[in-house]
């Protein structure tokens, strides 16, 4: 990859994560216990998630992110923080490399995350304020267009970048997209059944007095 490209990734993941940590500065002080609680530990599994990968050629490795169900449970802000957070136990672990740090950010957390918090605002907008539609809308359809957006950077930046040609990225990579996008969808589907089930309070996207409200 051109330095230059990584430089400049670099650079815009931390804008992004300085952009979130200020956004967030008057929520964090405001966090109940339950939400900080949550807050750490969603930084171990998306850690954990990180390393059950499998790698498919240098630069381009296959796992689950979960970050569409850390999106819904927190909102945006806080998920690009838990995501950051994530990031430095991997470099700690040397399971990420420093020069990576950037490109990684921006394909494995940046993307997943705006497209996990925009699809459930459309969601939101345009259709009826439904569990079933929240679930499986925003929880199992956004975790699939969370992991196939990054997986489609992620080729479009190594393919951009001199890295692999497209026939290498195809065969190598994009051509489990199918195989992997229906477990990222799952997780997330389940973990947001889940909570609206059992725990709607907490989820950051999901208004109890919208969603469950009895009809006349």
């Amino acid at each position: 990859m051109p330095p230059a490209l990584l430089y400049f990734a670099n650079l815009l993941w931390l804008l992004i994560i300085l952009t979130a940590l200020y956004r967030a500065r008057r929520q964090l002080p405001r966090l109940q216990p339950v939400a900080i609680h949550l807050f750490c530990g969603a930084i171990p599994v998306l850690t954990l998630l990180a390393l059950l990968k499998t790698a498919a050629a240098p630069g381009l490795e296959l796992h689950l992110i979960g970050l569409t169900a850390t999106t819904l449970l927190m909102g945006s802000r806080l998920a690009i923080l838990a995501a950051a957070f994530s990031q430095l136990l991997l470099l700690t672990l040397g399971e990420l490399p420093p020069v990576a740090l950037g490109l990684n950010g921006l394909t494995h957390a940046a993307i997943p995350v705006a497209i996990s918090a925009s699809f459930a605002a459309l969601l939101r907008r345009y259709l009826p304020p439904n569990p079933f539609i929240y679930t499986l809308g925003a929880g199992f359809f956004g975790g699939i267009l969370a992991l196939s957006a990054a997986m489609l950077t992620t080729a479009l930046i190594q393919h951009a970048g001199g890295a692999y040609p497209w026939d290498t990225l195809w065969d190598k990579y994009l051509q489990t997209l199918p195989i992997i996008a229906y477990p990222e969808g799952f997780i997330n589907g389940v973990f947001a059944t889940a909570m609206v089930a059992f725990h709607p309070n907490l989820l950051a996207t999901f208004n109890p007095n919208d969603y469950l409200k009895e009809t006349p």
